[in-house]
């Protein structure tokens, strides 16, 4: 046999062992189902990763009793309470007009905007409460009264959950907006709450109990956290301890915070904007500032609608479904992590043209440049950023601020 002949790679072979892999392959799709088989992979892939059997290295934690319990208030600010303000954080437009607080008035008066009426309720006299009440029933408390109600880390302690929605929704004004966390994987308790701490929460059981109550498609329950948080957080290690970027990972099987915000009735336009109609408020087009993008947009002179998502939530960014032929994406992308997400789903739901408002310049790299704040201030990553817009026709405008610095403008047509 010659050299070449022995050095043939032998393709049948190869075709082969393809085909068999294919169909072992589709053979386990069909009999686990694609969720299962997903899932099988993962496993098999996270554990080719793990360390050995015998050789994790505890360090610190190798202990029975935490670090710290007073869930992590002694060291610094709480893991779970970085969760529960980001999304009061990113929900802020709606503390708005007559807010309800459940224990005191902290994040009505930290996060509100436009508030006329702030009102707290507390089951015990003596806090300087407007009420003084029990959430399951409350008949003192007037209905259809609040734009929003504020009721964080307090349902694990109430033990007729149904009766408490119930009464929430009572509360709500029509278009009012509840925004409620719950604790997910948590210490039970402490010795202040030990006797009436009942619950804990998964993102199925929230969505479960406040779909008992409102409409169908007005709850948007939602999980936070993940299995290092988790850890950390039940060891009572502060938020510092750990990187944002660490904490900001969501792995739905290890909830430390649930969210809901749930809607009693039809949209408020007092709280979201029409998707058909510029929310002049925010962003007004016929400003000379923003000369170059009504032109853009073709809305000179009012003839045409833009969809301005500068006034909606982050979760509102992402899981936007509503087209429209014209967006405007102001100073957002910046100042969150999931700015991949709403920027994907802007590039799709836009039917002829977008523009991106950014007042940091893109970076080789991602980069935060805050000193941890609640809210963060990002460089973007240039490739990664312009690269959502392949096939599509970019024009870049740098134009003054009226504080004398600059921001760019993303004008992209597809």
């Amino acid at each position: 046999m010659s050299a070449t002949t022995r050095l043939r790679p032998d393709t049948h072979g190869t075709d082969t062992e393809m085909v068999q892999q294919t169909t072992r392959t589709s053979m386990a799709r069909a009999v686990l189902g694609e969720d299962n088989y997903r899932r099988a992979i993962r496993v098999l892939n996270e554990r080719r990763q793990r360390p050995r059997v015998g050789r994790v290295r505890f360090g610190d934690l190798r202990r029975t009793q935490p670090i710290c319990r007073e869930y992590g208030s002694a060291r610094g600010r709480p893991v779970d309470r970085y969760y529960i303000e980001n999304f009061l954080a990113e929900h802020g437009r709606l503390i708005t007009g007559s807010v309800l607080e459940i224990g005191e008035r902290t994040y009505t008066e930290r996060f509100g905007q436009g508030v006329t009426r702030s009102d707290m309720l507390h089951v015990s006299d003596g806090a300087d409460a407007t009420y003084v009440a029990d959430l399951t029933d409350a008949p003192q408390v007037p209905s259809n009264t609040y734009d929003c109600i504020i009721l964080t880390q307090t349902l694990q302690m109430i033990f007729d959950l149904r009766a408490t929605v119930r009464t929430l929704y009572r509360l709500l004004a029509p278009g009012g907006v509840l925004l409620c966390t719950a604790p997910g994987i948590s210490q039970v308790a402490d010795p202040v709450w030990n006797s009436t701490w009942y619950w804990s929460f998964t993102r199925l059981s929230m969505q479960r109990l406040f779909d008992t109550a409102f409409p169908p498609g007005n709850v948007d329950a939602r999980a936070h956290g993940n299995v290092l948080s988790a850890t950390a957080f039940l060891q009572g290690l502060a938020q510092d301890e750990l990187r944002c970027s660490e904490l900001d990972v969501v792995d739905p099987e290890y909830p430390v915070i649930l969210t809901v915000a749930a809607r009693k009735g039809d949209l408020d336009q007092r709280h979201r904007p029409a998707i058909d109609a510029p929310a002049g408020s925010v962003l007004d087009l016929t400003d000379p500032r923003y000369g170059s993008i009504a032109e853009f947009l073709g809305t000179t002179g009012g003839a045409s609608p833009v969809a301005d998502w500068g006034a909606l939530t982050v979760h509102e960014l992402e899981d936007r479904t509503i087209p429209a032929y014209s967006i405007v994406l102001p100073h957002v992308l910046e100042h969150t992590w999931a700015w991949r997400r709403i920027l994907r789903n802007a590039v799709a739901r836009t039917g002829g043209r977008l523009t991106v408002m950014l007042s940091v310049p893109l970076g080789d790299s991602e980069l935060r440049l805050d000193n941890e704040q609640l809210v963060p201030t990002l460089q973007l990553p240039r490739e990664e950023f312009l690269a959502h817009f392949d096939g599509m026709t970019v024009r870049t405008e740098t134009v003054e601020t009226d504080t004398g610095g600059s921001e760019t403008w993303f004008h992209v047509e597809k």
